[in-house]
């Protein structure tokens, strides 16, 4: 039996979520909120030796690191 990449895709998202959904669970308040997405320009940073906020500062992980940094700033 084959499975095709979409399905592969949906299983690991899944089950992703229902690690998160578990974590969250037990650790209730001590998990952060913001979440960092997958991203090709954070997978694309490191292999041109540069940090996400010099290689494009504004793409969806930038500023999903950007705003996981408020939220822990806004915690201490």
């Amino acid at each position: 039996h084959r499975v095709d990449r979409r399905q592969r895709q949906m299983c690991i998202r899944d089950s992703c979520k229902t690690v998160a959904s578990e974590v969250k669970e037990f650790f209730k308040d001590k998990v952060l909120k913001t979440l960092i997405p997958k991203n090709v320009k954070l997978a694309e940073s490191p292999s041109f030796g540069k940090c996400i906020f010099d290689y494009d500062d504004s793409c969806l992980g930038a500023t999903s690191y950007l705003e996981l940094s408020k939220e822990l700033i806004s915690r201490n």
